[in-house]
Formats: structure tokens, sequence, C-alpha cells
């Protein structure tokens, strides 16, 4: 009777540790609503600072908001993509430099905020005003991931931001 009892409790131990391995890796769940994710631009406008001559600079607050049930993931060196305004078309605008790193991506968790700034900036001889500095209607695209492989990237149109002007 006691050699059941043992052999119970080691296969009951095993499954137990199986179950909780498999609950700690990466498992993809569906695609997060635009009600389970958002993405808001802290502020309506923003300036473009100049520290002297011929420099711009735009920096842009903003929260996601992940109401789903799982973690997203994203690469803190290349977060957003700006896009303008431009007649009825957002335009991708600004150069976006990628760093590629062999460092894990970041969490946000499930029922979770996190808070972000996406800025740009550029300076120099002959630099005129860069297209991302130019007045207008913008928005934010963040890039997030089910994943923390970064292979299960989230549709663009649900990680967009609400829009905010860049003022001069």
């Amino acid at each position: 009777m006691r050699k059941k009892h043992r052999s119970f409790l080691g296969r009951a131990g095993v499954l137990l540790l199986a179950s909780v391995g498999f609950a700690c890796t990466d498992s993809v769940g569906p695609i997060p609503t635009a009600t389970e994710l958002t993405v808001l631009i802290d502020s309506a406008s923003v300036r473009v600072w100049r520290s002297e001559a011929n420099t711009y600079n735009v920096s842009v607050p903003f929260t996601v908001k992940n109401s789903s049930g799982q973690s997203l993931f994203y690469n803190g060196f290349c977060l957003t993509r700006w896009e303008k305004l431009v007649g009825a078309t957002w335009v991708a605008v600004g150069e976006m430099k990628c760093i590629d790193t062999t460092h894990p991506l970041r969490r946000i968790f499930p029922y979770s905020s996190a808070n972000f700034a996406s800025g740009k900036g550029v300076g120099g001889p002959g630099v005129t005003v860069p297209d991302f500095a130019q007045p207008g209607a913008y928005r934010l695209v963040v890039h997030l991931y089910l994943d923390g492989q970064g292979a299960t990237p989230i549709p663009d149109e649900i990680a967009t931001s609400n829009t905010f002007q860049v003022m001069n």
C-alpha cells in the first residue's frame, strides 16, 4: 500500500512540474482587440525643441494599455513608427533606425499599462526642417508581438495611437 502511495505522488509531482513549465513558456494566444489594446498619446500636441540652429527634436509621451489576458512583447530599441496624415493617407515619416540586438524582448504584462516616449532628432550643418518636425497631424504605430521571439506581430491597425499635432 505504501509503495503505491509514493508512486502516485511521484507521478503527480511530475505532472505538476510539467504544467508549471508549460505555463511559463511563451504561448501565443488570440490577437488582442482594439478595446483590449490601446495606445494613447499623453498630449494632444508636442512642440519641436531646438537647442541650437539646425537642430530639431520632438518627443511624444504615450501609454500602452494592455487589457488582454496575455503578455505583449516589444523591442526597446525599435518601438514605434511615426506616420503623418497627408491628405487622407497616413504616410511613414522619419528614418526608423532599429537596433538589432540579442537582448530578449521586453514584456507588458496582462492587465497593465506601460509608459514610453518616442523621440526623433536631427542636427548639423545644412539641416533643413525634417519631415517629422513639420507641423501637422501624426500618429504612432507601436511594434508589439504576441511572443517573446518577435515572430508573431500584432497588426498595425490594432497597435496604432490616437492622433497628435506637431507644432513649431
